[in-house]
């Protein structure tokens, strides 16, 4: 977390200077105290004017300072806390897909926001306040020691006796913030589940079960929080115990020499006042260690998503697709599944031609999508593009080949441009000719605002087929010649879904390898050809009408789905 830290090192310096020199102006007020009182009891009314300006002056000065160090200490603060959460977010953007869906979306907004705010008010906070409490009680120390040895000496040992208390509770403090963190990750995530889920909820009525849901939650997440915050205080109160019986030790030590005439009322005064600057920044010093100790499960977790790598990169680079994909003797499982999902797959799909991978659910359709996507690597055997193992292109290489649309299209809540561009640049001819290809300019009049019209969240303006036609646009405007299609029309009703897979295979020059299960006769002959597959392996491929002559595993599944349409 240092180079967090010290990202910012102008603004940083500026924050510790102005630590040091508020230190500085709180050990000279009870210098000034004791010019006060001395004064006053010599009856010098010169002295004593002298004291009361010098006492107004300090405190003019520390306020100014105070305001300073506020408002510089909120500017490093902003720039660290951003710099903190772009080193996170640029983790999470490396780490592979197969990675990132191990983990709720809920629990990586979680880290981003409850987890770095918990930064901000326990670490970084308070390892910034201790410097200012540092400077304040070595100044104190050394202004102890100049009036009174033995009292200093004892005031310095208890002090640092508060010191170690953060270190016999850092364990204990580290899980409770720990488990709290993980509880607001899972409130989150349950929030999360529950408004994305609402027009389930409301149609089924189950209102009711969301409410004792959410209220469990709740409740466990406070829960955690309270006993967070009850190990804090109990260290707390151990703290202010010693401090107040410190200081009481000295009253009475001060007052001994006093009446032994060893030290003036003005100087014992001034002892009093120091040594609460010395004891109370301990105090503040043991409590913000703990704070900051509390924080060390948060904080390697933080430091691991900021330090995820990018994949190695390899010298090789593609020209464009020009051959073949193909699969060789192919298998792959899931870590957490026994069963092997693609089961020694040899396989050739040409360029220019259209596939369509059909099957029974479970068999391995939408498995070997995600392999050529390269989600995952195969356990077993290889999958090559143009003679090069896909295992050694670089994925950005990879998907700058091939374009994907999935059953389930997401919509950003931004503009209908925007969501077809994506960010990328684009003329507005190319822009245009997508818009027609795909579809889109046939319902492009009927949103509000056209193309710059804003879609809101999950594009809820639009129909299942439009957003199918929208995730074509943005297929079609990369340019890519290899389009994957999973289960892409799964979810519309038959015309929506035939137009749409017409309006695919009706572009030229493109590789098309889809996953479908809809078996509808015209757009099965348009196919190349079919793939059937069954446990993990190709068990027959050709032509609409070759695999219906031959009657075999094809024309079962194309009879079944015929009836139940």
């Amino acid at each position: 977390m240092r180079r967090v830290l010290t990202a910012h090192k102008a603004w940083l310096a500026l924050t510790i200077l102005f630590k040091l020199l508020i230190g500085g102006a709180f050990v000279l007020v009870p210098i000034s105290l004791q010019v006060i009182v001395d004064s006053a009891k010599a009856g010098s009314r010169h002295d004593f004017k002298m004291g009361c300006v010098m006492v107004v002056v300090f405190f003019l000065v520390v306020f100014l300072l105070d305001y300073g160090n506020r408002v510089v200490q909120a500017k490093y603060m902003e720039k660290t806390l951003r710099y903190l959460k772009g080193l996170v977010f640029r983790g999470l953007m490396r780490e592979g897909y197969s990675e990132f869906s191990k983990e709720n979306t809920s629990t990586y907004i979680s880290n981003l926001t409850n987890d770095i705010n918990l930064m901000d008010k326990n670490y970084f906070g308070p390892l910034l306040e201790t410097v200012g409490h540092i400077a304040i009680m070595i100044g104190s120390m050394v202004a102890l020691i100049y009036y009174n040895p033995i009292i200093s000496l004892w005031m310095i040992i208890t002090a640092f006796a508060i010191l170690t208390l953060p270190k016999c509770f850092g364990k204990v403090l580290s899980g409770k913030q720990g488990e709290y963190s993980r509880s607001l990750g899972s409130f989150t995530s349950k929030i999360k589940d529950i408004f994305l889920g609402y027009e389930v909820i409301e149609t089924y009525g189950t209102k009711k079960n969301a409410v004792r849901e959410f209220d469990e939650y709740n409740k466990k997440v406070e829960n955690r929080k309270f006993k967070s915050i009850e190990a804090i205080s109990r260290l707390a109160s151990l703290s202010t115990y010693f401090s107040i019986m410190t200081e009481a030790v000295a009253i009475g030590l001060g007052g001994y020499y006093v009446l032994k005439g060893v030290l003036k009322i003005g100087s014992l005064f001034a002892i009093v006042a120091l040594g609460g600057n010395l004891v109370s920044p301990m105090e503040e010093i043991a409590a913000k260690f703990t704070l900051v100790a509390s924080m060390k499960e948060i904080k390697s977790k933080l430091i691991q998503m900021m330090n995820i790598k990018d994949e190695e990169k390899t010298d090789i680079h593609f020209d464009g697709f020009k051959n073949e994909i193909a699969f060789k003797d192919a298998s792959f499982g899931y870590e957490d599944d026994n069963r092997i999902v693609i089961d020694g797959m040899n396989l050739r799909l040409e360029k220019g031609k259209k596939y369509v991978i059909v099957g029974s659910s479970g068999s391995g359709k939408s498995t070997l999508i995600k392999l050529l996507l390269r989600y995952y690597d195969l356990n077993k055997g290889s999958i090559t593009l143009d003679g090069t193992d896909v295992k050694r292109v670089n994925k950005n290489e990879l998907y700058d080949l091939m374009a994907v649309i999935h059953q389930n299209v997401y919509m950003f809540d931004e503009t209908l441009r925007e969501n077809i561009t994506l960010g990328r640049e684009c003329t507005e001819e190319e822009l245009e000719r997508a818009l027609r290809d795909s579809g889109v300019n046939e319902f492009l009049d009927l949103i509000e605002g056209g193309l710059d019209g804003s879609l809101k969240e999950s594009g809820g303006r639009l129909s299942g087929g439009q957003r199918q036609r929208v995730a074509i646009a943005r297929a079609l405007l990369k340019r890519k010649p290899i389009m994957l299609l999973d289960e892409a029309t799964s979810s519309l009703d038959a015309k929506n879904s035939y137009e749409i897979e017409r309006t695919i295979l009706d572009l030229k020059e493109l590789t098309v390898v889809a996953v479908s299960h809809r078996l509808v006769e015209d757009i099965m002959k348009r196919y190349d050809e079919i793939i059937v597959m069954d446990q993990g392996k190709v068990i027959e491929k050709g032509s609409f009408d070759a695999l219906i002559e031959k009657k075999d595993a094809f024309y079962r599944l194309y009879t079944n789905s015929e009836s139940i349409m």
